[in-house]
Order: structure tokens, then sequence, then C-alpha cells
């Protein structure tokens, strides 16, 4: 009995939607994108519960109804039941992929507690026999929740838009493009009862020192949702011949899917990464987007362990040049050496191949690509197409973080030796002319080591570090290496930045009274606080903000990932038309740990650290766990081997969309803003 309730179940949702009552909306290639997913999941190796609701333009074009039954037209009732149905009969652990083709919409801001002013409402629109029907997307989040309260994990895909506008370049209106205006008569037509009630059911725990409290996706822990564009750009249909369309995420993803081959199971942040990579070099209109749960599989199990990060490789079509999707915003350098793996080996680099990864070098440096070049042209190596990823070998950045050896230390020739594969440390002597330093280590009264600040204090929360202990030498070295990260990633800045860029937004922080802290300064708070971040974008493209929190645990958090928002946030420019308001506002509230007021210490203090890219590109290799106190903590370097430090700075996952050469406007900048909570 046990192994059978050990068997976790699969369950699929595929709705396609074709034909809608108007004719100028209907599409062409939504029923086959969910055919094409079902031949996909039936050809795997376990078993799925697949619901198919599809609505097939029939031939007769004075037909009122999809030529399929009316139990499976993808109506507001059949796609709730079904979901409904699949929560009741499922099991904690079962695994739910739910996919959908066909319109979105956008309502613009409403008043409600749950609107989001500055994306509007966005919803699907289903069919109905007298139209069509809302689905809104704070509806489909307490669907998922649900789910995820019980146990599941969910996989949904958005092969559609919410842009609200279906108007390009100011002509005709394209019939491939899957989003329709807002119809308010449509939006009256049927109950509000469920919007107006169901914001009740959205809550959040409160898990971290700082975080950003959600719009409508709600306790994204357990599901992943990957959208087939940004906010401000459309989802269009491919034509892969005469008269077969198709959605482009979804003709992607299965050609993804696909070349991994049977069984295999893939991290989703990897094949994401794929994904934008593809669309990059393929159909660089839109760039897909990831929100949620990034360390599950596709359609599968929780990631439990992060190995190396890999990074995206394509072809500039242009001129064929072999690039990374990484650049001076990551830390790459001229010289830096990777290897190149193709996609579907990239995350089990010990299978065999009958050809070598190829070498490459890095020629030149962008702000968020750099060129490659191959060491061994003349060597047998994999033939390295778009979509390959590579894993970093050497990393020649040569800034340090100093570290002082105080004359209680001991051998200090033995610490020189030990510190060597820490190559972002810079190890010195007391009686070293000239060398300032930004941590000092010692030894304690117990002749325990112990770790000093620039000025001499103690460091609190960090793990006690016993002389007598075995490998203690390495033990301090770990610690002092996690430190060194997380202060180089709190001084990271574009030290050339470009004037326009600088002056293409605004950013700030406001409390609760309204105060506003420019980048720089501080902001003191009460525990349990809550403020606000305000982004402007003054320009006339979009903006890409990333939002880490550098926490008093020395931890290093994605506030966005953590909350469900993927790696970024789009802030396209102002277009009334679109209901682009031109900024995004994020709360956040702040906390002082646990482990700090168990402590008797009511005071902390994080550094929010804020990325805007004028590309979308990830920075989440940037992330760091706290340091915990036990005295068994990194027994080991963190992040693997000896060389782990050099490859978290050079081996970001990074993709971007831009000019057709990818060379362009490749502009960033950071902002630090130190906030102090009191408890």
């Amino acid at each position: 009995m046990d192994g059978v309730s050990a068997v976790k179940d699969h369950w699929a949702v595929l709705i396609g939607i074709n034909f809608y009552m108007t004719p100028s909306k209907s599409l062409k290639g939504c029923v086959r994108d969910v055919r094409i997913i079902e031949q996909y999941l039936k050809s795997t190796e376990t078993p799925v519960h697949i619901d198919v609701l599809t609505a097939s333009t029939p031939s007769d074009t004075k037909s009122c109804h999809p030529t399929e039954k009316p139990g499976l037209w993808p109506t507001y009732e059949n796609v709730t039941s079904s979901l409904k149905r699949i929560t009741d009969e499922s099991k904690p652990g079962d695994f739910v992929y739910i996919h959908y083709s066909g319109h979105g919409t956008r309502k613009q801001s409403t008043c409600s507690e749950h609107s989001n002013k500055d994306t509007g409402d966005l919803a699907l629109v289903l069919f109905h026999p007298d139209g069509s029907r809302y689905l809104y997307g704070l509806e489909l989040a307490c669907q998922l929740k649900e789910m995820v309260n019980k146990g599941l994990l969910v996989t949904l895909v958005l092969d559609c838009c919410f842009s609200g506008s279906v108007v390009r370049h100011g002509h005709r209106e394209n019939t491939g493009i899957r989003t329709i205006p807002y119809d308010a008569a449509t939006d009256a037509a049927y109950s509000q009862e469920s919007r107006t009630t169901i914001g009740h059911q959205v809550g959040f725990d409160t898990l971290r020192d700082a975080h950003k409290l959600p719009d409508w996706l709600v306790n994204p822990d357990g599901y992943i949702v990957i959208a087939a564009c940004g906010p401000h750009e459309t989802a269009q249909e491919l034509s892969l011949d005469e008269n077969i369309r198709a959605g482009a995420l979804s003709y992607f993803l299965v050609r993804a899917l696909t070349s991994l081959g049977r069984g295999t199971q893939i991290p989703i942040q990897s094949l994401y990464q794929h994904l934008r990579i593809k669309f990059h070099a393929h159909w660089p209109r839109q760039t897909p987007m990831r929100y949620g749960n990034k360390k599950l599989f596709f359609f599968g199990k929780l990631r439990l362990e992060v190995g190396t990060a890999f990074i995206s490789v394509f072809r500039r079509q242009v001129d064929n040049v072999l690039c990374l999707g990484a650049g001076l915003a990551h830390g790459v350098e001229k010289d830096d050496e990777y290897v190149i793996y193709p996609f579907n080996r990239s995350e089990d680099v010990s299978n065999s191949t009958n050809q070598a990864p190829a070498k490459v070098r890095v020629d030149t440096v962008r702000g968020l690509t750099s060129d490659l070049v191959e060491t061994d042209p003349t060597s047998t190596t994999i033939e390295v197409k778009t979509g390959s990823t590579a894993r970093p070998l050497t990393h020649l950045r040569h800034q340090k973080i100093s570290v002082q050896l105080m004359a209680s230390i001991g051998d200090e020739a033995q610490w020189m030796a030990t510190a060597k594969r820490a190559r972002f440390l810079d190890l010195s002597t007391e009686d070293t002319e000239g060398q300032s330093s930004l941590f000092n280590i010692g030894r304690n009264e117990r002749n325990d080591y112990i770790i000093l600040d620039e000025s001499y204090h103690k460091i609190f929360n960090l793990p006690t570090m016993l002389h007598n202990r075995k490998g203690a030498l390495d033990h301090v070295v770990n610690i002092l290496e996690h430190l060194a990260t997380f202060k180089y990633v709190e001084g990271m800045e574009n030290r050339i930045p470009k004037v326009s860029f600088e002056e293409s937004f605004t950013i700030y922080l406001r409390d609760a009274v309204g105060n506003e802290l420019e980048a720089g300064g501080f902001l003191d708070i009460n525990h349990g606080g809550k403020m606000g971040l305000t982004l402007q974008n003054l320009g006339e493209k979009p903006l890409y903000l990333a939002v880490f929190d550098l926490g008093p645990s020395w931890q290093i958090e994605d506030l966005l990932s953590e909350s469900g928002d993927g790696d970024f946030m789009v802030v396209p420019p102002k277009n009334d038309e679109k209901a682009h308001t031109g900024k995004i506002e994020i709360s956040l509230q702040m906390t002082v740990p646990e482990s700090f007021r168990n402590q008797d210490r009511h005071q902390c203090e994080d550094i929010i650290k804020f990325f805007i890219t004028s590309k979308s590109t990830s920075f989440t290799p940037l992330l760091l766990p706290k340091l915990s106190t036990s005295t068994g903590y990194l027994d080991r370097p963190i992040r693997g081997d000896h060389n782990q430090l050099s490859r978290f700075l050079s081996g970001l996952n990074t993709s971007f969309r831009g000019a057709e050469d990818g060379t362009s406007d490749e502009e960033w900048t950071t902002r630090n803003f130190v906030v102090r909570t009191v408890a």
C-alpha cells in the first residue's frame, strides 16, 4: 500500500480557442497548439490524465458554434469545473499542467484592493455561446492557490498576451495577435460576485526580512507560470506554412521538450533561459516571462540541488558571431574562458558524447552580452547553435576583498596557502604598510577564530568557528568567501553609465507616512512596517527591474522571484492607449528576524539593491543563503568547488532581446537603499 500511495499522478488541462463569435477575433493556431502539447504529453513515459477543451472554427461561416461538442468547449464553466475536479480528485504531491492558447485582455485598473493600477486587471478570454466571458487573473490565481494548498505542484503556460490593443504600427488589426480590447459589455454580462469575494482568500506569510507584497500571484512556491510575452508586447502566431499557424511560445516549448528526449527532467529556470534565447534569435518581438518558483522542474518535482549556473549562448543573426548572454553587468571580463554544451546536455555535464564540448574565450565585452571566439577552432567540437549553454572555466577579474590576519592568528603561511582557492580574498598581515582591510580575522579569549569588521568590532550573527575542529581553517575561509561575495554584490555598480539612460527613469522609496528616500540614503522603519518603491519610466523604451535584499544574516534574496514575479519586472513607457502608466510600484514589508529578537537584538539593517537594465536579463545567481550560526555550516566552499566564487560572478543565467544585431543599447545601472528596521 505504501508503494501505491507513493505514486504521483500527472494531470493536464489544455485550453485552445480558435473560434470566437466575432469572426475578426478568431485565431488559427490555438487548437493546434494544445493538440501538439497533448501529443507530447502522451508520448512521455508517465501517464497523464488529460482534459482537452477546444473551440475549432466551423467550416460553415454562418455557424455560431465550434465543431466540438458543448461538453468540450472552453467555456468559463467547463474550465473552472475541470480545475476544481482535479483539485478534488488529486492527492498531495501530484503534478498539474495547465496550458492556455487564446486571447487575453486587460481592463484598466479599478479601485479594488487587489487591482494592479500599473498593469490593470488581466483576464483570459474564454468562449461563450453568446460571445465571450473573462476569467480574471485573480480568479485563476485563487484556483491555483487551492491546488498549492493541497500540495500539488502546478505548471501554467499562457500563450496569449494582455496588451489590450491589437493595433500594430498604426495599421490594421492583425488576426494572428492573441489579444483583444477589453469589452465592458462582456464583463457586465456576468456576475461580479466571484471577483468581489475572491480577494478575501488572498494572503501571504512573512517569510523574510524584506519581501515584496503580492498582487494577483498567490502562494507562488508551488507553481510556475510561463507567459508568452511582457506586458508591453503582443503575442503573435507564427506562420509555419501557408495554412499552418502556431503560438510562438507553444512552438518553441514543444521543440525544446522534444529535444530533451523522453523522461528527461529539466529545471524550469534552464528551460526558461533556453526559451528566451530562442525567442531572441528567431522571434525577437516577444520576450517570454517566468513567474513563480524557479526551483521546480517543468511539470515535475521540486529541484533540491542547484548546481553551477549556466549561461545562454546565441549566434547573432546579422553576422553569425557567437555571443554569450552576459556582460559587464554580470562580472564578465575579456579573456574569460567557457565551455559550451548542447542544451540537452547542459544539466548533466558528465554525459558521454561523441564530440568534445567547445572551449571559447571572451573577445569583446558589452554591458549585457559578450562576443566569443573558439580557443581551438581546428578541434572536433560540437556544432554551437543558438540555445546552447556555457559553463565558466576561468575568470580573470582581479578585484578582491581585503582581509587582514591579526597577530594572534598563528601560522600565516598556512592561511595564505589555504586562501589561494578563494580568488576574491586578499589576505595580508598586520605589518603590511598602507593596507586597509574590510575584515580582520583573529582569535578570542577561548582561542576560537573570530571575524571583526574594519573597525575591529565583532560581527554579529556569524557561525561559531572552533579552532580545534577538523578542517577549521577551511571552514573559516569558506565563511570569509561568503562575506566577500556579499560585499562584492553590495558594491556592484556601473562606473561609466550612459547619461541618457540615467535620465530615462526616476526611482525612490517611500515610507508609510510619505517620506521619500533617494538612492544612497537611509530609511528607518518599524518592525512589520511597509514601504513602497516607485520606478518611473521617463523614456520611450521599456526598462527592466531586478530587486534584491542583502539581508542582516548575510543572505541575498531575489524579492521578485521569491514572491513569484520572475527574474525581473518590465516597466513599459507611458502609453495611454495600452493602459501603460509608465511606472511600477512595489510594496515591501520589513521585519527584524526572529533569530535577532530571540537574542535581544531589536534592530537590523537591509540593503535593497536594484538593477535597472535596457534589456531583459537575469541576475539570479547573485543569491546567497543565510549564514547559519551552526558550527557545522559551510564545511565546503559556497556553491561547490574551489573556483565557485569566480563562477558565481561570471556564470550568471542571462539572455536578452533588443536590436537585431544584439549589440546596441546594452545599458545598466544599480541603486542601493539602506533600510534600518526597529522592533
